[in-house]
């Protein structure tokens, strides 16, 4: 039910912004949105993750 609610709001919101803004301000805001994302994750990428080895590893370095 509270999908349905925030999808219905944001099909809402949508069409009132493509009412009252230019469609060149809305393209805009998407595409300096996805390069702030892009520059976010390429200058602070995702740490490498710690591996723990597993019983199989260890079964087959003792072969």
């Amino acid at each position: 039910m509270l999908s349905n609610l925030t999808q219905s709001v944001s099909i809402t919101t949508g069409a009132a912004l493509a009412g009252v803004v230019d469609y060149r301000v809305m393209y805009g805001v998407i595409v300096a949105t996805g390069l702030a994302c892009a520059a976010f994750i390429v200058l602070r990428p995702a740490p490498t993750p710690d591996v723990t080895p597993s019983v199989a590893d260890a079964a087959l370095a003792a072969a």
